[in-house]
């Protein structure tokens, strides 16, 4: 898996960057490096509030291996804009194929299609971020249900072109893969439409998020 994620990632060297959703026309992509859950996503938006995507990913706890690709669609069902501030609604949803093993011999060698529908709220000004998102991973005797949360604060406000700083401290399960909640404290560095995060879980592996809109 980790190969073929390698090689989509030397063909699209442009795509290594992305925000959940930009403007009509855009190409959006995400690059996530964990131990537990790595993947990287590329969306185009057709619609001002609609894209399309694809998405290769990686679970690992040791134990239980998953490796999958997935369709999926992201559709904004509701924003609201005030001076300071924004918040979103995002209705989530994707079919995809799953594979994998695990040491308990009724699950060696996993092979199933799946569906992925979720739901997304996020909420942001230039001081704090909040997010709540739940999202079904289903298959053939699948769960793999992944539930995030994620506040934090700017330590600074600065200009459009000027680096911002924040703290955001992310809460994370993935049901059937992580062991317990994951929680992941991290720096983000936001420039114009480059963010960067890097921080170290409570279970003490590191974690690189890089998202760019353009």
């Amino acid at each position: 898996m980790f190969k073929l994620l390698f090689t989509f990632l030397l063909i699209l060297p442009s795509l290594l960057f992305a925000a959940p959703m930009s403007s009509k026309g855009s190409v959006n992509s995400m690059l996530s490096i964990n131990k537990i859950y790595s993947f990287i996503e590329t969306n185009y938006a057709y619609e001002a509030a609609s894209a399309i995507g694809v998405k290769l990913f990686h679970l690992d706890n040791n134990n239980r291996i998953r490796d999958g690709i997935e369709i999926n669609h992201i559709h904004r069902l509701f924003r609201q804009n005030k001076k300071h501030s924004q918040m979103n609604w995002w209705l989530l949803g994707g079919i995809g194929y799953l594979q994998g093993s695990n040491e308990a011999i009724n699950d060696k060698d996993l092979s199933t299609a799946f569906v992925s529908p979720g739901l997304q709220w996020d909420y942001e000004t230039k001081k704090v971020y909040a997010l709540a998102s739940h999202q079904l991973v289903r298959g053939d005797s699948l769960n793999h249900d992944i539930t995030s949360l994620k506040a934090g604060f700017s330590f600074y406000e600065t200009s459009y072109k000027q680096t911002q700083p924040w703290f955001i401290l992310e809460m994370t399960n993935i049901n059937g893969i992580t062991p317990q909640i994951v929680i992941t404290p991290t720096i983000r560095l936001i420039n114009k439409t480059l963010y960067l995060e890097g921080g170290v879980s409570n279970m003490g592996n590191p974690k690189i998020h890089v998202m760019y809109t353009f």
